[in-house]
């Protein structure tokens, strides 16, 4: 019996995948869903939703789509997955880059990889970190026009001479520069990665045809009362929702699990309970908790529930969640039966939270930097919440409500004393020169 799989993404990577896997199984049946572009999606769900019934899973050829598409579309128990590029994809794209456009590979514009991973990478490749100059472009897949952005970012990066050839995850980013002549790579998977995709998905398929228990994961969201300092802004909300889901769409993936969307604020995953005991390190810890308290300004209500079928399993996963819930979040509880719950389920870092309000090391840099333990708490305390840890002088200003010009001093005292570096310079919504970006040492 063939496993009845659609795959989704540009025209190109449709083809290249349909390729790949036709030559290496006999026994996959391929149906192509091609988009021309990142952000017209509306067609590619109207045409992916009849075919949901007929199919046993759904590949994405990025993680892009894979995340735009699943916040608008239930899969209805289809397995669904995605491709994503990685370290590999980065070396491939450098390696291109030389050998094409002769193209210094230490200075390159390039999104859809972290700084750390991009550093990483080129310490692997006997290349000093002190000779490489990195532009990051950062790209709000939840921006309106968001493609353009992240186009005009590596542009004028190119332009401005930070880079000498620009390295994309986005097709029509690639086709848009290179249709301008601007040095250009696109970073694809690599086939070993279209081929472990594909065996996952059948993998799983099978091993859920065999089972006869399942898993669900109920997670209910609420704000943290003492997160905001300032009145949140509707713009504001609107991203801390979107880095939500993002989260949620990852655990989805790591427990190659089946993503519902069912509230603003509330989502379920179907999954086989092999993958759940896995990732929660057999139900002694939940990361999925920490990232989501750490990181955005909310915390989760957990339900984990198993059972001979969906039905029963998501009957227990609500009355887990419910438990967490009355109880305050930031916890899950495994459920197996009315009578069988075991918890609660909570990430370690939130057991140990009695500490000094002022650290050592804050007092020491408010002393080397003549500033005050506030300014430096502030300074401390904003940066630990954002996402990736890193700021802009215009960031740290708002934070503080001083002028650009004072947070302008506040950095350079910081950086004259070793307590931030520059890891990098970044065009900001795609328009403007590229302003420096900083992270804390301390």
């Amino acid at each position: 019996m063939n496993f009845r799989l659609a795959v989704v993404g540009h025209s190109s990577s449709v083809e290249e995948l349909t390729r790949i896997a036709e030559a290496t199984f006999d026994n996959v049946e391929i149906t192509g869903i091609p988009f021309s572009s990142d952000e017209m999606i509306t067609e590619t769900v109207n045409s992916l939703r009849p075919l949901l019934p007929r199919l046993d899973g759904v590949l994405y050829t990025r993680k892009d789509p894979y995340k735009l598409i699943v916040s608008r579309l239930n899969h209805a128990g289809v397995l669904a997955r995605f491709v994503d590029i990685d370290a590999s994809s980065f070396v491939h794209s450098l390696f291109i880059a030389a050998n094409s456009f002769r193209a210094d590979i230490r200075r390159v514009s390039v999104d859809a990889l972290d700084y750390s991973t991009i550093m990483r990478t080129y310490e692997s490749l006997g290349i000093p970190s002190e000779s490489v100059r990195p532009v990051i472009v950062n790209v709000d897949t939840n921006a309106e026009h968001f493609v353009e952005a992240a186009a005009q970012a590596h542009r004028e990066s190119y332009q401005s001479g930070l880079c000498g050839v620009c390295l994309t995850n986005i097709r029509n980013v690639w086709d848009s520069l290179a249709a301008e002549g601007i040095p250009c790579v696109l970073m694809t998977p690599s086939r070993e990665n279209y081929l472990n995709e594909i065996r996952r998905l059948m993998l799983q398929h099978t091993e859920e045809q065999a089972k006869g228990s399942a898993a669900v994961i109920r997670i209910r969201a609420e704000l943290s009362s003492n997160y905001y300092l300032h009145q949140k802004t509707m713009v504001q909300n609107v991203l801390d929702l979107g880095r939500l889901a993002e989260y949620v769409v990852l655990f989805a993936q790591r427990v190659s699990g089946m993503f519902a969307r069912i509230g603003e604020q509330d989502f379920a995953i179907a999954c086989g309970r092999e993958e759940i005991v896995y990732v929660t390190e057999r139900f002694t810890r939940l990361e999925l908790l920490e990232q989501i308290y750490s990181n955005t300004p909310y915390r989760l209500a957990v339900g984990i529930g198993t059972g001979v079928n969906l039905q029963t399993a998501s009957a227990n996963a609500e009355l887990g969640t419910q438990r967490a819930w009355v109880e305050g979040c930031n916890r899950a509880y495994l459920v197996h039966a009315e009578n069988n719950v075991v918890g609660p389920i909570q990430p370690n870092e939130l057991l140990h939270t009695t500490q000094p309000l002022f650290d050592q090391h804050l007092t020491k840099a408010a002393r080397d930097c003549a500033l005050s333990i506030n300014t430096i708490f502030r300074i401390d305390t904003f940066v630990r919440r954002k996402n990736n840890g890193t700021f802009i002088i215009a960031e740290l200003a708002r934070e503080l409500h001083v002028s650009f010009r004072t947070g302008a001093r506040i950095v350079e005292k910081l950086e004259k004393n070793g307590y931030i570096v520059e890891i990098g310079r970044s065009v900001i919504n795609g328009r403007g020169r590229p302003t420096r970006v900083f992270r804390l040492l301390w």
